[in-house]
């Protein structure tokens, strides 16, 4: 099977997005986590996504409210940034939040990093479904973060192999296997940008047999940009 790469779209941090950031350095808190900066706009850090090199980790905000409030959920933000002084190197769209004594509901989020923390991708479940599934990479100092949505890659490799047995696959969420188990995610990824995964694929509430399946994936850079390609795709008979 082929697969066309899809081209990844730059992550803009120019200077207009870090002035309106109320990050600062980030410190301990009383709850035991790090936040970066006071007050409004202020970010606290998602426990257990700090890079292997400590030097960078995942945050979430709400611009106009300090994040010891519950934030409006429309307004959250997903943010990179650096710990020792909060500037954010990246920032998207967020659904996860955790003041140390709230969090979101029904949502778990991950941090899955390359052991030289050159990328990273960022993974949120809910329920039954993985909602984001998004590739960052920090390629030498000074250039910008690069981003690339995995999601669209990876499920739509994953639903043209079971279409090849089945006719109901629209009926199945596309998941990370142990996303939301309570489990670790079923997913890695190399310092050369290989990533291999294994989804798991169901109809909620619904008594169907579960689908596994493997996937391997190479990101690469090309003309300043990401992409990915999918290497294999192949059913797995078995849940572990």
């Amino acid at each position: 099977m082929r697969f066309a790469s899809v081209t990844a779209a730059v992550v803009l941090i120019g200077a207009c997005v870090c002035a309106r950031a109320g990050t600062g350095p980030c410190k301990a808190d009383q709850f035991h986590g790090l936040t970066c900066g006071e007050g409004p706009g202020a970010a606290r850090v998602i426990e257990g996504t700090i890079s292997p090199d400590k030097l960078l980790a995942f945050a979430w905000r709400e611009p106009g409210k300090a994040p010891t409030e519950e934030p409006d959920m429309y307004q959250v933000e997903s943010v990179i940034l650096r710990l020792h002084d909060g500037r954010p190197l990246a920032i998207s769209p967020g659904s996860y939040w955790d003041t140390g004594g709230m969090h979101a509901n029904r949502y778990d989020f991950h941090a899955i990093w390359s052991p030289n923390s050159r990328f990273v991708v960022e993974l949120l479940d809910f329920r039954w479904s993985t909602e984001a599934l998004r590739l960052y990479s920090f390629n030498q100092h000074g250039t910008p973060v690069l981003s690339l949505d995995l999601k669209p890659i990876m499920e739509l490799a994953v639903r043209r192999e079971l279409r090849k047995t089945m006719k109901n696959e629209a009926s199945y969420a596309f998941e990370i296997q142990g996303d939301n188990s309570g489990e670790p995610p079923r997913l890695s990824i190399d310092n050369d940008g290989m990533i291999r995964t294994r989804i798991e694929m169901q109809v909620p509430k619904e008594d169907l047999k579960t689908i596994y399946v493997d996937v391997l994936l190479q990101v690469s850079w090309r003309d300043g940009a990401l992409h990915a390609r999918p290497l294999r795709v192949r059913k797995s008979d078995e849940k572990n």
